[in-house]
């Protein structure tokens, strides 16, 4: 047997935190079944309802393997370098693809245990009727290929990142993209006819598209217009060539960049020359990390100056590619938001935008707030600098707060970049709507507060920043996205109940302002209340981080 794999696959079993993983998902797939079985009678096998309730759990067991893929791939090869414990398996007896194999082969044989443990659960949905065996193959198929492909693509990732932080939310972007991303053309442009061959293509990308085609295949063919060639053949054939490209990166990032260490020099300044070389190089060193600063005033926090200089602003390169990409992003959802609408269109055509420019910007700020706090704390007590701020006269709710301050100016700065966005939706809105728009915004900072500050207490609670980067994204999706679910579950619980979980979503409050999305659903100021939650939420996670690093603190080294 391939030691390698041996000691991988043993190390997965052996994990209690994998485990209680595991277990979790299935208890909550047990749960969603619950909600969704029907109250009366078992549903026959014609009816459409039965097929809803299997249509639902399948969309869910996919969203939970997807969601959970990374944890075992992502951190598969960075491990290993950030433990100093790979170049050490270049003195072995072991050959570069007895290592490749063992590394590939163990993570794709946890994500099949994952898959086999819901099978179970999954089974139960068939006593429901509506389905038959080969349905539940075929779509079983689809989540057991998607999981393959994002597990070698989460691989490659891995192969290719020099941290678990970094290469989980490449990861998770990567997924994100391919998953849901490819369904946004359809969303925008979906009155194109001429466009929907395109389109179809584009979503064939999507484990989610191959599901809709297998349970709804006559309204997949009408509503998409598929023409020739079967959805789910497609939908493998792009995932073998995903699958394929992704061992291509794999290999050549194990074999070629693994290995290899860079050591970082410092530069210093030798002549006025040697300065005005740098304030003259790109992207324009208008915070030049290597000058000398001034002393911190007593009344400036210290830690949001020293996060400031060193990880934002003293990092300018990385600053300027994100906000060029996030602000390229926002002029093209809005070009495509706003090319297909015209003066007849009425209000259904603005309402497109208003969705469009509220799901970018909280979507937006779900996936980088996480990024940005997850390693706040944490690098502080892998690195040992927590026992020097120990020694210094900065409490531990001066600290927080200074690391909140530097998070939510950056996550600030990469948001101003849906200016365009903003400014777009002033444009076509009269005078009414002007206080809608601004409450929408108010509920977008206000979630990126909160966003932050869970970050903040998933670092100072994690020994790792791989485990506190989860929990982050973690509740960035049970807040933003899972709490939508609830809109499944309509028909089952009380309407109050409904419209207080929506209340809860920043998402649906947002829309519920600006849109009729949520007409009869939501309270009248579901906004406010969805506000009161948010600031609520955040003194809570302020509170906590702030107690555990007084903890940390005070504690015995």
């Amino acid at each position: 047997m391939n030691p390698i794999f041996k000691r991988e696959l043993q190390q997965f079993l052996r994990s209690e935190r994998i485990i209680a993983t595991v277990l979790l998902m299935v208890a909550v797939l047990g749960v969603f079944l619950y909600f969704l079985w029907p109250r009366t009678a078992v549903f026959s096998m014609a009816s459409s309802a039965s097929k809803q309730v299997f249509a639902v759990f399948l969309i869910c067991n996919l969203a939970f393997v997807l969601i959970l893929v990374p944890a075992f791939c992502a951190t598969s090869i960075t491990w290993e370098k950030e433990h100093n414990s790979f170049v050490m398996l270049y003195t072995t007896l072991l050959k570069p693809h007895d290592i490749l194999l063992g590394k590939l082969m163990a993570s794709l044989s946890m994500i099949s245990l994952l898959i086999l443990a819901t099978l179970p659960v999954s089974s139960l949905c068939a006593l429901s009727g509506g389905i038959n065996l080969p349905v539940l193959l075929k779509a079983y198929g689809v989540i057991f290929a998607s999981s393959l492909t994002f597990g070698i693509l989460s691989l490659a990732v891995s192969a290719m990142s020099e941290r678990s932080s970094s290469s989980l939310v490449t990861s998770y972007l990567v997924i994100a993209l391919i998953a849901g991303g490819t369904w946004l053309p359809y969303a925008l442009l979906s009155s194109q006819t001429d466009l929907a061959g395109t389109l179809m293509s584009v979503r064939s990308l999507s484990p989610f598209d191959a599901i809709y085609s297998i349970l709804y295949p006559e309204q997949y063919q009408v509503t998409l217009d598929a023409g020739e060639g079967s959805p789910l053949i497609r939908y493998f054939i792009l995932s073998g060539v995903l699958a394929v490209v992704g061992i291509g990166v794999f290999i050549y990032g194990f074999l070629f960049r693994s290995g290899a260490r860079s050591g970082k020099t410092v530069e210093r300044f030798t002549d006025s020359s040697k300065g005005l070389k740098r304030k003259l190089s790109f992207p324009f060193y208008l915070f030049d990390p290597l000058k000398r600063k001034k002393p911190i005033r007593n009344w400036i926090n210290p830690v949001f100056v020293t996060e400031l200089r060193s990880k934002i602003l003293g990092n300018p390169r990385f600053v300027f590619w994100s906000i060029a990409i996030c602000s390229a992003l926002s002029i093209i959802i809005m070009i495509l938001a706003t090319s297909f609408v015209s003066p007849d269109s009425g209000t259904g055509g603005f309402s497109s935008i208003h969705k469009a420019s509220i799901i970018y910007q909280i979507g937006l700020v779900a996936l980088l707030a996480p990024v940005v706090c997850s390693s706040s704390i944490t690098t502080e007590i892998t690195s040992g600098t927590l026992v020097l701020v120990r020694m210094s006269r900065l409490s531990a709710l001066r600290f927080v707060m200074g690391k909140l301050y530097a998070s939510f100016f950056y996550v600030l700065l990469i948001l101003s970049c849906s200016l365009p966005i903003i400014i777009s939706l002033v444009s076509i809105s009269n005078e009414a709507e002007l206080g809608n728009i601004v409450i929408a915004l108010g509920i977008v900072l206000m979630t990126t507060v909160c966003l932050v500050t869970a970050g903040l207490c998933a670092s100072s609670f994690s020994e790792q920043t791989d485990s506190a980067t989860a929990l982050s994204y973690a509740f960035s999706g049970l807040l933003c996205l899972a709490s939508l679910s609830v809109l499944l579950f309509a028909e089952n619980i009380s309407a109050k109940a409904v419209g207080f979980i929506l209340t809860l979503n920043p998402v649906a409050s947002a829309l519920g302002r600006t849109t009729d999305t949520f007409n009869g659903i939501l309270p009248e100021d579901s906004w406010f209340y969805n506000l009161i939650f948010l600031g609520s939420l955040s003194v809570i996670f302020i509170s906590l981080s702030s107690w555990r690093v007084y903890y940390l603190m005070r504690r015995r080294t």
